[in-house]
């Protein structure tokens, strides 16, 4: 579920230079696997205390995605074109993530 202290808007994401285009992880499992994928980087989002995981790879600068359910949504429907990039509350905790995809090594 995501809560309002969790969405990044799109406006926001374009003015501190972050993409919007998000990467599901088993796109990042493929994109690794065939070694597209040169460096992670932990961003800062633009939400106080928020952090993201820019994904830089052979063509392609995209955001870790936070795979919301968006058809179950029973309180507010939530457009499928509407990505949102998964927010980490910590530098930690999104270096813990990246190491658990298999890019300790990538992580600048």
């Amino acid at each position: 579920m995501i809560h309002e202290i969790d969405t990044v808007d799109a406006d926001r994401m374009k003015e501190a230079d972050l993409p919007t285009r998000t990467i599901l992880p088993i796109e990042l499992q493929v994109a690794r696997l065939l070694r597209l994928v040169k460096r992670v980087r932990i961003v800062p989002l633009p939400v106080p205390r928020r952090y993201g995981l820019l994904i830089e790879g052979r063509g392609f600068q995209r955001m870790l995605d936070a795979e919301t359910l968006r058809e179950a949504s029973i309180h507010r429907p939530i457009p499928a074109s509407m990505s949102q990039p998964r927010v980490f509350f910590s530098e930690e905790h999104a270096r813990s993530c990246a190491c658990s995809f298999g890019l300790a090594g990538l992580i600048t």
